[in-house]
């Protein structure tokens, strides 16, 4: 995988990339070679990274959808005023 494509899921799913070398527990300028194409990823870390995106996209949808349904029933609510 190129980092290039790294760099665009992780983008696409909102993350800093900040937050995903914290949620590697590597440094950022790592992190940041890796996705510039300035050091090659072995599969393996790519595997993990793109496992990490998906974990953290995984908890921002868990807690958009409890936001929602709570804003969806404050809006019920409002309604049956």
């Amino acid at each position: 995988m190129t980092g290039e494509l790294l760099r665009r899921l992780r983008e696409a799913a909102g993350i800093k990339q900040t937050d995903l070398a914290r949620a590697a527990n590597m440094a950022n300028s790592t992190l940041s070679t890796y996705e510039s194409g300035r050091n090659g990823m072995t599969n393996f870390m790519a595997a993990r990274l793109v496992g990490l995106i998906d974990a953290l996209l995984s908890d921002r949808t868990e807690e958009f959808s409890a936001l929602r349904a709570e804003a969806d029933a404050q809006m019920d609510a409002d309604e049956a005023v």
